[in-house]
């Protein structure tokens, strides 16, 4: 699938052979856990750009500053959660870190969850979140069932997922309402 592959690493991890690997001048790397300020700002970018067309009553803000805060917040409460079950694989281009994908393995190999996506908007639409979860998923061939959840009102993350493969779904994560979120699944 990935004919550009040049280079293909292991990462240990105690669950799956989940390898590394590089396409073009992006290479993709298993962490435990990514640098904490890159991250992060990568992760605050693309929600706020994401996020920016959508009415802020749909996230239940009173202003941008609000929900830059919140979306923040959000970030720092996942990152630093960091159980043992989380990896995160991490986008750079020539070192510069450009996107993320946190996947959850509690139910591993039964379910993966794809928990937390973030691709810097310079880099969008350049195949490179498609090339995180098509890798997730054909590294994972075990796992029968990969699963997340998107804001209802987030229409191109909707669209993406379906573009992948991935249906509609009354899956919904712990701590989800299913009010707000949909929920998505892929399934072999």
């Amino acid at each position: 699938m990935f004919k550009y592959l040049i280079a293909i690493l292991v990462a240990t991890t105690g669950f799956g052979e989940l390898r590394n690997f590089q396409i073009g001048s992006i290479s993709y790397e298993w962490e435990t856990l990514p640098n904490y300020n890159e991250s992060r700002e990568v992760f605050m970018n693309a929600f706020i750009d994401g996020y920016g067309s959508i009415p802020l009553e749909a996230f239940n803000k009173s202003s941008r500053e609000e929900l830059n805060q919140w979306i923040g917040v959000a970030f720092d409460e996942y990152y630093f959660m960091n159980a043992p079950q989380v990896r995160w694989l991490t986008a750079k281009e020539n070192g510069t870190f450009v996107g993320c994908l946190a996947i959850e393995m509690e139910k591993y190999p039964e379910e993966i969850y794809l928990a937390q996506m973030a691709i810097d908007p310079a880099f969008q639409r350049q195949g490179i979140g498609t090339a995180m979860i098509r890798s997730i998923i054909e590294q994972e061939s075990e796992v029968s069932r990969f699963v997340v959840i998107t804001r209802k009102v987030n229409q191109a993350a909707t669209e993406f997922y379906h573009s992948l493969g991935f249906i509609d779904s009354d899956y919904i994560h712990e701590g989800y309402s299913k009010e707000i979120y949909t929920g998505f699944e892929f399934k072999r």
